[in-house]
């Protein structure tokens, strides 16, 4: 690797090190929410966003799988918001803290 490549990769990874920890610090309301007691303080904030993240991405990455379990065209707005309603709802019963 040259010298300058070797340079601009290590300005990439302090680049992207510096952004996760400003998101993690940031961005992620986890934190804040975990010591108000409104998120459950047992989960690690980046890692419930993240799963938040791939939970309603995984109906569009794999719609075939969705239509072949569910039985539903991913094409149908009342389906869409049944799905948005169930990403919520499994959102809300994870996060939230145990009584």
């Amino acid at each position: 690797m040259s010298s300058s490549a070797s340079t601009s990769a290590g300005r990439t990874r302090r680049a992207a090190a510096t952004f996760s920890l400003r998101w993690a610090t940031e961005a992620v309301p986890g934190t804040a929410a975990q010591r108000a007691g409104a998120l459950d303080d047992e989960l690690d904030p980046a890692h419930l966003v993240f799963m938040m993240i791939a939970l309603a991405a995984w109906w569009i990455s794999v719609p075939q799988l969705a239509q072949m379990l569910t039985g539903a065209d991913d094409r149908d707005a009342d389906e869409h918001a049944r799905r948005r309603a169930f990403v919520v709802r499994a959102a809300e019963r994870l996060a939230l803290p145990r009584p």
